[in-house]
């Protein structure tokens, strides 16, 4: 289904914001976001679009849904990356997330690598960044969310973290820097805490990426057990990392108490893309997300599904944009979904238009199993 609003935005709008840089692009959209948070809401409703999850032509399987313990309005969550500094929480509860990964956010400030460094690819809905975890910083962060600590989130948030961006924080010091970031922001109400985990190409670079993660989940799982409310952890893990760092990942993961797995992140790869190879050695390098790590993400949530304890829990992550994706992570033993590129290419108006979708293919199954009238 291709709802009027989505077209709507792909005919009018992405045209005029594709003439412009794409990260100029993403800094209007917060601007927007931020100051029409309001109107955001009262555009959706008026236009029949709001977020009415709960009702009976919502599917029977998310009555009971939740997260890391938290219950949810639905299984649509938003990836970290869009909103790394808290400042768009309020406005993005507006657009019907059943919840919202706040972050990267790391220890120390940095303005990150220089510009250009966000592209699109619209031949394959994807782009690619090389933002270097631009932020301001766990301190600075943790101001901005403080008045969150006694009236709550305005919908379930959980917090990503990630190293500094810096090539001397490694092993110990990663530790240090991830704990620093925790403890300034664990006494928030975030549903779940993910740590970013590296993606090594290599035996030795996969031992070597566990051993500097067992320092931080040592690190940070201290801090967490001295808490009256003890978070519970995430990792996110790489599209590109080989067998070998799975196969000394998932047993780290259960002694360190893991509550579950984001699959997946970013992807180094190009296959298979439909964008000129010269335009591709023109951008450089950077991450690849959107439409092509669809297939990857899906053979991914299989995979760690198979690998994981019965309690984790698993979020599917990576090329996300259709009803139908979000059904099919479902069906593949994932607990919930996250999108981010897709906003870029369908507007602000999608996870609302998705979750309309949903309902509908429910109803459709619902009516399909339903004896005829007078049989």
């Amino acid at each position: 289904m291709d709802h009027w609003l989505l077209a709507s935005y792909r005919q009018f709008l992405r045209p005029w914001l594709f003439l412009m840089d794409a990260e100029d692009a993403h800094n209007l959209g917060h601007k927007l976001l931020s100051a029409g948070a309001g109107v955001m809401e009262s555009a959706a409703v008026y236009l029949g679009v709001e977020n009415e999850v709960g009702t009976a032509a919502a599917p029977s399987s998310w009555s009971n849904l939740s997260l890391a313990g938290r219950p949810l309005h639905n299984p649509i969550g938003l990836a970290a990356g869009f909103d790394k500094n808290g400042k768009l929480l309020d406005g993005l509860a507006s657009l019907g997330f059943g919840f919202v990964e706040l972050g990267s956010v790391t220890a120390l400030a940095t303005s990150g690598n220089p510009r250009p460094r966000l592209f699109r690819l619209p031949a394959d809905q994807a782009l690619i960044n090389r933002l270097g975890l631009n932020g301001d910083g766990a301190v600075s962060v943790a101001s901005r969310l403080k008045h969150y600590q006694g009236q709550g989130f305005p919908l379930p948030v959980a917090l990503n973290i990630a190293k500094s961006n810096k090539p001397w924080v490694v092993q110990e010091k990663a530790a240090e820097d991830v704990a620093f970031t925790f403890q300034n922001l664990r006494h928030l109400p975030f549903t779940y805490v993910v740590i970013n985990t590296s993606c090594p190409n290599t035996h030795e670079g996969a031992s070597f990426a566990a051993s500097e993660l067992t320092m931080i989940l040592k690190a940070v799982q201290g801090l967490n057990h001295e808490a009256a409310r003890p978070l519970p952890i995430f990792l996110k893990l790489s599209p590109d990392s080989p067998e070998s760092f799975l196969d000394i990942l998932m047993p780290l993961a259960r002694s360190f108490e893991v509550r579950g797995f984001i699959t997946g992140n970013t992807t180094v790869s190009r296959s298979g893309l439909r964008t000129d190879a010269e335009r591709l050695a023109t951008i450089g390098n950077g991450g690849l997300s959107g439409a092509p790590l669809l297939t990857g993400t899906q053979t991914m949530v299989k995979e760690i599904v198979l690998r994981k304890e019965k309690e984790q829990e698993v979020i599917a992550c990576g090329g996300i944009s259709q009803a139908e994706d979000v059904e099919t992570m479902l069906k593949e033993g994932a607990k919930a979904c996250q999108l981010y590129s897709a906003l870029v290419y369908q507007g602000p108006f999608l996870v609302l238009a998705l979750l309309q979708e949903l309902k509908m293919r429910n109803l459709l199954r619902q009516s399909a199993n339903s004896p005829a009238p007078f049989s």
